[in-house]
């Protein structure tokens, strides 16, 4: 829970009286602190125990009146990320004891209560830590939509979560951290992508795999105050990174070279954005549609792309100008062996 410390999570109750003087002011605030730490501690020990006695199917239903006292506390303390994952552990010890409706309405009274806070924060704060919250919310959600068997809810729900990601993303400089940021979230992507063939939205599908894959064309619609970019300027930063790389000598699977190959990757994107900046006249890229990608392609072209929904189930996607083909492929253990060997 370290992202619940700090000032976006500080008590409204605690900030204000900690503006006064005197002894009665000073053992408010003081009364207050030892709660938080309290409450903080208790969602700690009563999530272990609630994943201690699931795994060795002992009830939970105890658990519940607990957390809820927690809740409490931190509702009028104004603890607003502890009392959103309080909330969760409601939710999952309420699944537990299949009661998912009442899990369900749990989870969506911890967003109504964000989204409150969203909204007292005013539109030029930074709601980066409640969006976190938020993202972790909507992916319990949608879980327990798929308890309850409703996966156009759940779908729906993911595709929400992504879109909650793709806000702070590119916010981030380092292409490594990037990765970092997408890795911790990947799940939602993959299990947003999975729903979504479940359902047979392919175009829905097909741009969640294609925001979990970074492409250049559909950042686009999330990049942040993006300058207007030099494409001669970016194929002599593209001519100059393939140098670099070919003259590099260090093993194939190095942090040198693998920084080398990330940089060269994001000027291909910038390139890519580039080009079609100039096409447009600087208008909105269209949004990604399975029509358009079989446009663009000559009568002679076909398209076959691939996407790991689980480490042993492959979505192959296969289409032309005329044809547009799903299938999901699931593969044994052994399969699996078999395309470790060939790619090493």
């Amino acid at each position: 829970y370290a992202e619940l410390s700090g000032p976006a999570f500080a008590a409204a109750g605690v900030a204000r009286a900690g503006q006064g003087t005197g002894q009665g002011v000073d053992a408010e605030v003081e009364a207050a602190h030892r709660r938080i730490v309290e409450i903080a501690r208790g969602l700690s020990r009563l999530s272990d125990e609630k994943t201690r006695r699931i795994e060795h199917g002992e009830p939970v239903d105890d658990l519940l009146p607990q957390v809820m006292e927690l809740e409490a506390d931190a509702d009028r303390l104004d603890q607003i990320g502890y009392a959103a994952y309080l909330r969760m552990l409601r939710a999952e010890i309420l699944n537990a004891m299949e009661r998912s409706h009442e899990a369900l309405a749990t989870l969506n009274e911890a967003r109504a209560k964000l989204k409150d806070a969203f909204a007292a924060a005013g539109p030029s704060a930074d709601n980066a830590p409640e969006r976190a919250i938020d993202i972790e919310i909507l992916s319990r959600i949608a879980d327990t939509d798929g308890l309850l068997g409703d996966f156009s809810a759940a779908s729906a729900a993911f595709g929400e979560a992504i879109e909650q990601i793709e806000r702070d993303r590119y916010k981030v400089n380092s292409p490594y951290q990037q990765s970092a940021f997408l890795n911790q979230r990947a799940n939602i992507y993959r299990y947003g992508v999975g729903l979504a063939y479940k359902q047979g939205d392919y175009e829905t599908m097909l741009q969640r795999a294609e925001l979990s894959k970074a492409r250049g064309l559909s950042r686009t619609r999330y990049e942040t105050a993006t300058p207007a970019l030099d494409l001669s300027g970016l194929e002599r930063q593209f001519r100059d990174v393939c140098d670099a790389i070919d003259a590099e000598q260090s093993p194939a699977d190095s942090p040198e070279r693998l920084e080398l190959l990330e940089r060269r990757r994001r000027i291909w994107d910038l390139m890519t954005i580039a080009r079609r900046s100039s096409q447009t006249g600087g208008a909105d890229i269209p949004a990604f549609s399975v029509a358009a990608v079989q446009r663009a392609l000559e009568p002679d072209e076909a398209v076959v792309y691939y996407y790991w929904v689980t480490p042993t189930i492959l979505l192959v996607i296969a289409a032309d100008r005329e044809r547009f083909t799903v299938e999901r492929t699931i593969l044994t253990d052994e399969d699996v062996a078999a395309l470790d060997d060939l790619l090493v």
